[in-house]
């Protein structure tokens, strides 16, 4: 399955305008992870929702014979928005630099924003 890439914003001193996205719950989402992005989760729902950062890394070995780090469970509640990250590359990124987002329900809105 291919995830829908999310663009990032570039956080600046002045302000930055956030243009939140809707979740892709079929294929799931990415966004390139510098170590310094954070996300913007809005929960435009009546019930709560729950998000998956998939962790990319194995510690004592590798994907063979390590144990995976677990994912990064996010609580979203009903009608409220969090900010969450940084994201350590070591930790989230694919190969390709890019961290996944799997979201439990359709009426979550995303924005991607990336300090240096």
């Amino acid at each position: 399955m291919a995830r829908t890439a999310m663009a990032v914003v570039q956080a600046s001193r002045t302000g930055t305008s956030l243009a939140p996205v809707a979740v892709d719950n079929v294929n799931g989402n990415s966004f390139a992870n510098n170590g310094n992005t954070l996300l913007s989760l809005t929960n435009q729902g009546v019930t709560d929702l729950a998000a998956t950062i998939h962790a990319q890394s194995y510690v004592d070995g590798d994907a063979s014979n390590g144990l995976k780090v677990p994912d990064r469970m996010i609580d979203i509640p009903a009608g409220e928005t969090i900010l969450c990250g940084p994201f350590s590359p070591d930790i989230y990124n694919d190969p390709s630099g890019n961290v996944w987002l799997d979201v439990s329900g359709p009426v979550l809105a995303i924005a991607v924003i990336v300090s240096d």
